[in-house]
């Protein structure tokens, strides 16, 4: 006697959807660059337009964004997760980017690749880094962010793709 299984998935979202859920995520990106006066707008179009990417490819599981002060220390964070089940969230405007002028801080960006990035050669992911606008590199982070405290903030959402925002502080 033997016993099969199969399952198939169905996606809901398109690339579009994807586009128009990252650019939330530019708004917000754009909104605390300003605010603590850490990033240009050029630098935060080139930024987004990266992370889009990497999103619309399928291979973004999370991206997050600290902000440290002058010191090293990270004052404030988000985390902005995927879900591909996004039709069960509900959905928010931009918002809540208004973080602290940090003169001499960092604003720093970290992408957590997808299990889809990992599949690929490293060909393929050559091939791939040459299609972004920003030289991204690799960083061992603690993206729990364990010395703040963790509020879910919002959903951003197109049909079936979402991202859901915590913010810590």
């Amino acid at each position: 006697m033997s016993e099969t299984y199969s399952e198939s998935v169905t996606r809901t979202f398109t690339t579009a959807d994807v586009g128009k859920v990252l650019d939330c995520f530019a708004a917000d990106l754009d909104g605390i660059g300003q605010s603590t006066g850490l990033r240009t707008r050029e630098n935060t179009k080139a930024t987004a337009a990266d992370v889009k990417l990497i999103a619309q490819q399928g291979y973004l599981a999370e991206v997050n964004l600290y902000l440290k002060d002058a010191n090293g220390r990270t004052i404030r964070a988000a985390k902005y997760e995927v879900s591909t089940d996004g039709a069960s969230l509900t959905g928010s405007r931009p918002g809540n980017y208004l973080w602290p002028r940090t003169p001499e801080g960092q604003l720093c960006v970290h992408v957590i690749y997808s299990q889809a990035w990992w599949n690929l050669s490293e060909t393929q992911k050559a091939n791939f880094r040459q299609r972004l606008v920003l030289p991204w590199g690799t960083l061992d982070l603690d993206t729990s962010f364990p010395m703040l405290t963790r509020h879910r903030d919002r959903n951003y959402v197109s049909n079936g793709f979402g991202l859901q925002k915590s913010v810590f502080s």
